[in-house]
């Protein structure tokens, strides 16, 4: 059985809010762990470094991206790319029902994997705050806005 409630803000956006809790998480010995710009890893497919790339760029301005998440984060670009894939296939067929040999007629088997695809796809964006229903949830990190328009002036 899954944990009870609704999943816990990660500290760094709890920091950037200036809230109280993130000070207790860390007395309590949570691991501090520094925002890093991710490099995509070499098994991360083709297409999927396309994904890696918009996404690793977003989470890295939000200040949330750490060593911990890369193979989330591959997780994630691979299984896009291997959605909008399947989902190509779909597309090409000239209908997504299939009859047998005995006359029944059935769903096409890749229209189930590109169901399963679009169900890890919005899991996995929800573990990184990427969904409306999870952006409500992480707030924008004044911070870590602030640091990058200050880098942006100095390099103007």
């Amino acid at each position: 059985m899954g944990k009870r409630g609704p999943a816990k803000t990660p500290t760094k956006i709890l920091e950037n809010r200036d809230s109280p809790v993130a000070t207790t998480r860390r007395k309590r010995g949570e691991p501090d762990t520094a925002c890093v710009r991710l490099e995509c890893p070499k098994y991360v497919s083709a297409e999927g470094r396309k994904w890696w790339r918009s996404i690793a760029g977003t989470l890295y301005a939000a200040g949330i991206t750490s060593r911990q998440d890369e193979l989330a984060l591959c997780l994630l670009a691979n299984t896009i790319a291997e959605y909008f894939e399947a989902k190509q296939t779909r597309d090409e067929l000239p209908s997504i029902w299939c009859t047998s040999e005995k006359g029944g007629v059935y769903q096409h088997p890749i229209v189930a994997e590109v169901n399963a695809k679009a169900r890890d796809v919005l899991r996995l964006l929800q573990q990184f705050g990427m969904t409306p229903a999870t952006r409500a949830d992480v707030s924008a990190l004044p911070k870590r806005l602030a640091e990058i328009d200050e880098k942006a002036e100095y390099f103007k």
